[in-house]
């Protein structure tokens, strides 16, 4: 059969390389002309190439399919690690939007979602820092401002003041003695920069030395009293808050024989402080109760009651928007002024100096 075949594809090869059929049976054939005149003939079963091609086929099937899992766990692993990366970023930004910088990302992935993670700790680093700068400057504008309202102590009060003084140490130099007591206790207190709050208790005593001023001053002209809930005096409030308003009060709430009649209510409902000052005089119009509650709602003093605009000022600085100075004029009559604090508590500290100035 092999010389047979040999016989029959020898002719058709002619020095080349090719396939050829024998008795029904394919066969590669080839061959090569070497040196000196010989041919080397070669001759190979089709069957046996094809097997040869299916078995490196099967093998590279079989690879690929022991690799495969390995494949799809590292696809699956790649595609969670950089979900969960996307996801940590998105909720990183969520949560400044709500406000929240202290969140950090830390991502190691060696990508880009490490350069984004990288980016945003340092934009977060940054906000922190401008806002802190910012609230430090803001911190420092309201101190300038509560220092400069508190140090607003009326100048006609002391320059009226000094002329009953100047009188009295001629007419009466007893009550004379007694208003330079007083007013002296009233300037040491509104000069102490060292608190900004005091118990309710030690505002009404120094406002009690104003009070005396005032009685020595206008006589059976003038009327004041209080009323306080029990627990109320321990409450916090803004140093010298209320004698601005009794002041206000005794310069515009006059009747109309003159006389001055004040009552003062402090009470206490759902966490907060509510200070009444009202008196029976004359009230004011409709125009000027409505410009005078604009320029509080807009914090611009344009009106000759700088007392109140410095109180409710003072009080929105201290304690925030929701608090501070409303001004009524009942149908009765004469004008009602509220503040509205938070109720806070002392440890007991100021007590001893309201102790003193009662003494």
């Amino acid at each position: 059969l092999r010389d047979r075949a040999f016989q029959k594809f020898v002719p058709a090869l002619d020095g080349e390389t090719g396939m050829v059929s024998v008795d029904g049976q394919h066969y590669y054939a080839a061959s090569e002309v070497l040196d000196g005149g010989f041919t080397i003939y070669a001759l190979f079963p089709l069957g046996s190439r094809i097997a040869q091609l299916a078995t490196g086929a099967a093998i590279l099937l079989g690879v690929f399919l022991l690799m495969l899992p390995l494949i799809v766990v590292s696809v699956r692993r790649e595609t969670r690690d950089k979900t969960q990366a996307v996801s940590e970023i998105v909720d990183a930004f969520r949560a400044v939007r709500h406000g929240d910088l202290q969140r950090r990302l830390a991502i190691r992935s060696d990508n880009e979602f490490e350069e984004i993670a990288a980016a945003y700790n340092r934009m977060a680093e940054s906000l922190v820092r401008l806002m802190r700068e910012n609230e430090e400057e803001a911190r420092a504008g309201v101190i300038s401002e509560l220092r400069q309202l508190e140090s607003q102590f009326n100048p006609h009060f002391l320059f009226n003041t000094l002329e009953n003084i100047k009188f009295m140490t001629k007419l009466a130099p007893d009550d004379a003695v007694r208003m330079i007591s007083a007013l002296s206790t009233l300037l040491r207190y509104s000069i102490d920069n060292r608190v900004r709050q005091v118990t309710l208790a030690e505002d009404l005593c120094h406002l009690e030395r104003y009070i005396e001023i005032q009685r020595l001053r206008f006589g059976a002209r003038f009327s004041y009293r209080e009323e306080m809930e029990e627990g109320a005096e321990t409450c916090l409030v803004p140093k010298l808050f209320l004698q601005p308003v009794v002041e206000n009060a005794i310069h515009y709430g006059a009747d109309a024989e003159g006389n001055i009649e004040i009552v003062s209510r402090m009470t206490m409902e759902a966490e907060q402080l509510h200070i009444v000052i009202e008196d029976r005089g004359l009230g004011m119009d409709a125009e000027t109760l409505h410009r005078l509650r604009t320029m509080m709602a807009e914090g611009e003093n344009r009106s000759v009651h700088t007392g109140l605009y410095n109180i409710d000022r003072r009080i929105r600085l201290l304690y925030g928007a929701g608090y501070g100075v409303q001004i009524s004029c009942p149908p009765s009559g004469g004008t009602r002024v509220e503040m509205v604090l938070p109720i806070r508590r002392s440890g007991g500290e100021e007590n001893a100096a309201c102790a003193d100035c009662r003494g």
